[in-house]
């Protein structure tokens, strides 16, 4: 590969997330998982307007950094708006918040938001009006749960402004709130109104899956399922239809293990409905092995099901994504051509990392059919979102002629460089072609020094049109130059020209 295709390659992709990160309006900086370093220190920082008494007794007397980060995760956890979901928003508009204070109020040798008006924007957010004169600022309120409207701010000798006493009032009703309802209270009305129009809207198929959890049934089970869950349960498995099943892997912000199944068949295979749509019946289980006493959890309800229209190639994809305890599980699915018709089930053993326990590792490495921007509300517990990325991912790890490699990981665990407040990594891709059984290495490419945690590649078909056919792999080693860590990994693909 030329040193020409690896900077475009590289290029094109950073281009990339730039320009929708841009548009997506992503949280800022503050909100980046330095913020919430497990230290002593971390009740001093901006979170120490929002910790209530209790919870600052409870911190200090912590005395491991395991369990301060758990506890960590539960505090924002208490003041999550959508449970179950990967966002926080709450969390992600906080630290908005602090870089915004500390961009706009710097006074004396402070950060900005330890100033007055940076506590107030803290803790109660953001004015729904803000008056301002050389010397004054009057702040307006009219949120639910707010018993003070109004804070003013004036400029004292030494040029910097003080709250009156009903600020103080204001962050003292906030206090008495419980810590969700003080949350919500603080969010700004387009925040709400998205939570509104969320939990007004059908239930997404992420959300389905998450009741699935919890034991909640379905209404009525479609036609069909019934029948799709007995033949699940046989020893043999059916193929009347083929049936490609891709499992991946990636931590949940709750930290427990994201799980995503991609169940796929051939187009052709499954009858069009009167609608034009594809007929086709699904149905999951996931039993924990090593939990014989728990019951299976059930993915029946269709809508648990995201459809990706993966025709042009000759596929239909149809995802599920789940938030599960790490551990060993057996998945049985199943998809049949409409209620009646032809059937092909599969049994696989999964083994769910854990990715909690501190050590650098890898989510699984995603290989991208295509990528496109995901827009400013994609869903992050949607099957196909990747960040700010939409990606469609390959099922027969086949490519042809015109076809880009793309590949996408994340990496957790990273350890920050003080210096800089980002992680130092980096990253080597080591091409091997498949000769005789017997993979043959390439020169790596290395990427030095990447401070991202979101890693992808593309090398373009104009380049990969030059390899030979034949089975390929991409070995992945992503060193922490701040730890002294390393950690491998890798995908397979084959090229057929």
């Amino acid at each position: 590969m030329s040193t020409a295709h690896r900077t475009t390659a590289v290029c094109l992709f950073s281009i990339l997330l730039a320009a929708v990160a841009a548009s997506a309006s992503t949280p800022a900086s503050a909100a980046d998982a330095e913020r919430d370093e497990p230290k002593p220190a971390w009740r001093n920082g901006p979170v120490r307007t929002i910790l209530t008494e209790d919870e600052d007794k409870a911190f200090k007397a912590l005395k491991t950094e395991e369990d301060r980060a758990a506890w960590i995760k539960e505090f924002w956890q208490r003041r999550d708006p959508s449970p179950g979901t990967p966002e926080n928003e709450y969390r992600d508009d906080f630290y908005k918040r602090v870089d915004d204070a500390n961009k706009e109020f710097r006074e004396g040798a402070g950060s900005g938001w330890m100033t007055d008006r940076g506590r107030i924007l803290l803790t109660s957010g953001y004015p729904v009006d803000r008056a301002a004169t050389e010397d004054q600022e009057t702040w307006t309120y009219n949120r639910p749960g707010f018993k003070v409207n109004k804070v003013v701010f004036r400029k004292n000798e030494a040029g910097e402004f003080r709250m009156e006493a009903a600020g103080g009032g204001l962050i003292d009703a906030l206090h008495e709130l419980d810590p969700l309802a003080a949350a919500m209270a603080s969010l700004p009305p387009a925040i709400i109104q998205k939570l509104s129009a969320r939990a007004a809207a059908p239930p997404t198929a992420a959300a389905r899956a998450a009741e699935a959890v919890a034991g909640a049934a379905p209404a009525a089970l479609p036609p069909g399922v019934e029948r799709l869950k007995q033949a699940t349960a046989e020893a043999e498995a059916k193929s009347e239809i083929a049936l490609a099943v891709q499992p991946r892997y990636s931590e949940a912000e709750d930290g427990s293990t994201f799980l995503v199944v991609l169940l796929a068949t051939k187009k052709e295979q499954i009858t069009a409905t009167a609608d034009g749509k594809p007929g086709a019946v699904m149905y999951a289980s996931l039993k924990a092995s090593d939990r014989p006493e728990a019951a299976p959890i059930e993915l029946a309800d269709q809508g648990v099901f995201a459809f990706n229209d993966d025709s042009a190639e000759g596929w239909l994809q149809y995802a599920f994504a789940i938030s599960l305890k790490p551990g060993p599980y057996e998945l049985r699915a199943g998809m049949s051509d409409g209620p009646d018709g032809a059937m092909g089930t599969v049994a696989q053993s999964l083994v769910l990392p854990d990715f909690t326990g501190g050590a650098l590792s890898l989510s699984s490495v995603i290989l991208a059919q295509s990528s496109s921007p995901a827009g400013p509300d994609a869903d992050q517990a949607d099957p196909y979102t990747f960040g700010v990325l939409r990606l469609v991912p390959r099922m027969d790890k086949t490519l042809a002629k015109g076809d880009d490699l793309e590949f996408y990981f994340d990496v957790y665990n990273a350890k920050k460089d003080p210096a800089t407040g980002k992680p130092s990594l980096d990253v080597s891709y080591t091409f091997e072609k498949k000769v005789a059984g017997v993979w043959k290495k390439s020169k790596p490419l290395v990427l030095a020094d990447q401070h991202e945690e979101k890693l992808g590649y593309t090398i373009l078909s104009e380049a990969i049109s030059q390899w030979p056919e034949g089975d390929w792999r991409v070995s992945i080693n992503v060193k922490d130059k701040v730890a002294s860590a390393e950690v491998a990994g890798a995908v397979e693909f084959s090229l057929k020209k």
